[in-house]
């Protein structure tokens, strides 16, 4: 392969950009962290699960990017994703079905990178509300492009 951008290449985006401290950022989707709690588990959409893939199926659905899932309407994706799971936990599961899971799971944002270039922020229910920022810098009071950059000469 010659030339051309990479789908992955480079760092990941930074929540914490000085160019992304605005307030109101659409550029970064927040997700409460208890945005799933209480709420019900759909039914599983395949045939025949295994207590298994139901108890993964449960857990799966309160995490927080579960409410992405709902919004795609990829209940079908999720439990094949939840099947390959419970067959690459076996002692003698393929390497490729392992790669291939993954894969399937950084489509789900399950991963901290695919949730970093899909610009997903997990936030208290307060963060929401407040500013885009996920980590606090060492020196708050810094405001000026040249003082952050001096910062590090000094």
């Amino acid at each position: 392969m010659k030339g051309g951008s990479r789908s992955r290449s480079g760092p990941p985006p930074d929540p914490n950009a000085l160019r992304r401290s605005r307030k109101s950022d659409p550029a970064w989707t927040k997700i409460a962290a208890d945005c799933r709690a209480g709420q019900p588990t759909p039914e599983w959409p395949l045939v025949e699960p295994s207590s298994r893939e139901l108890e993964l199926w449960a857990a799966w659905w309160s995490l927080p990017v579960a409410s992405l899932w709902l919004e795609s309407h990829s209940l079908d994706y999720v439990a094949f994703t939840v099947r390959m799971f419970s067959e690459a936990e076996q002692p003698k599961a393929r390497t490729e079905d392992r790669k291939s899971l993954r894969q399937m799971m950084a489509d789900l944002y399950m991963t901290p990178d695919s949730q970093l270039r899909a610009r997903i922020l997990i936030v208290d229910s307060e963060g929401i509300q407040d500013s885009p920022k996920v980590a606090t810098p060492a020196d708050d009071n810094v405001t000026d492009i040249r003082n952050r950059l001096n910062r590090g000469a000094s």
